[in-house]
């Protein structure tokens, strides 16, 4: 499935020259939609003064090519003068569709979805979309969009966004989700309230990193958006390159220095085509060797198909540096516990370069040498491994922590 990032824009608030600058910057670095709101618009000349500045803000990113939805409610619709059907002033807007944040009975939302996007409110239960694709609604123009929880605690609890968005998933539906920029960084949302913004609780305190991994590793959710204005240039490169996920690559010369074989190397070289979206962050250990680190971020890891209750085991690596020397490492713990990484050393004989997870506690005996660990947030992945799920590790991203 094709995932697409998303900004939020509040020009309203943030002004009308910053927002059109975040959405060159956002664009630059491959976002490709815009989320923006119109429930609380009123009739009065500063209104309409800030619907004309929106309105230049939706023109411009769809000029840049982007998809660009507008959340409306029946208030919205009421200040407006506007009948739910009529679509073309949001066109005239600059939009390309609508969220409809309440329920209209599913016969406005499949009238409108024949001739726009619709997306509706993902987060508060499965009848509308259920009416509207039963009046006929056109299933490719609709998306389930969940909310976003400025209030801290009232955010989806996770089994429940997992069993919502399933059900979407399943029915060809696009689901969209929104991750929160830190707290400390004060982002800007449509109200004066600042316990971040996120659709998932778990995700309020959580880096964004480790957010937009989280959706990764579901696999559900077509569409990730920032929900708050104030992104860093910074922030939304590196967003896209953990969207991309690719692999560092054994090079020529690696090849020559570990002889590795012809077969093996071109064998190693095919994989590197399958992407990898279950992604681990590590906290490496500081006396990690050069090899280890080739191990764990050059080579394309495979789970075994056979899957025991201890560790994810990513074999492959000991066949193709089976002409290395990989020496043992004293480590002062007695036990490795989950999220431990390590490699296995040269005590293991044939098994020597095997790349494990740890995810249930085992003994330290000598021949594993530990390379890193993987925070408690990103033991939520665990759930998403499988022998047909292959993964990578990237080094724990800083900036961005809390």
């Amino acid at each position: 499935m094709k995932k697409r990032l998303g900004i939020s824009i509040y020009p309203e608030i943030a002004g009308k020259e910053e927002t059109l600058e975040y959405i060159k910057n956002a664009h630059g670095c491959g976002f490709e939609r815009i989320f923006a709101n119109l429930l609380d618009f009123h009739d009065t000349v500063e209104g309409r003064k800030k619907l004309d500045d929106l309105k230049q803000c939706l023109i411009f990113s769809k000029e840049l090519g982007m998809e660009v939805i507008v959340d409306v409610s029946p208030h919205a619709y009421q200040m407006l003068k506007l009948k739910p059907t009529e679509f073309n002033f949001f066109y005239n807007l600059g939009a390309t569709g609508v969220r409809l944040d309440e329920d209209f009975n599913g016969d406005i939302e499949a009238e409108l979805s024949k001739s726009i996007i619709v997306e509706l409110n993902a987060s508060t239960g499965i009848e509308t979309m259920q009416k509207t694709l039963a009046k006929g609604g056109k299933a490719e123009n609709l998306i389930a969009c969940h909310n976003f929880y400025p209030m801290r605690w009232t955010g989806l609890k996770y089994e429940r966004f997992l069993e919502l968005s399933q059900w979407y998933y399943k029915k060809g539906i696009k689901v969209a989700a929104f991750i929160t920029l830190p707290e400390s960084q004060k982002g800007i949302g449509p109200w004066n309230v600042n316990d971040g913004m996120p659709t998932i609780e778990e995700h309020r305190d959580a880096s964004l990193s480790e957010q937009i991994r989280h959706h990764l590793a579901t696999d559900l959710i077509s569409d990730i958006i920032i929900s708050q204005q104030g992104t860093t240039i910074e922030q939304f490169k590196i967003i896209k390159t953990i969207l991309d996920s690719e692999t560092d690559k054994l090079t020529i010369e690696d090849k020559e220095k570990y002889r590795i074989d012809d077969k093996a190397f071109k064998d190693i070289s095919e994989n590197y085509k399958v992407k990898r979206d279950l992604i681990f962050e590590l906290e490496e250990a500081s006396d990690i060797t050069e090899i280890e680190k080739d191990i764990i971020y050059k080579f394309p890891h495979v789970p075994r198909a056979d899957i025991n209750s201890y560790f994810m085991r990513s074999s492959w690596p000991r066949v193709v540096f089976d002409k290395s020397e990989i020496k043992p490492r004293k480590h002062n713990s007695k036990m490795f516990k989950p999220g431990d990484v390590v490699v296995l050393n040269k005590k293991y004989n044939r098994y020597m370069g095997e790349l494990h997870i740890i995810t249930k506690e085992i003994p330290n005996d000598g021949k594993r040498n530990y390379v890193g660990h993987i925070n408690k947030f990103d033991h939520l992945l665990f759930d998403f491994a499988s022998p047909t799920r292959n993964f990578k590790l990237i080094k724990t991203i800083k900036w961005n922590k809390k």
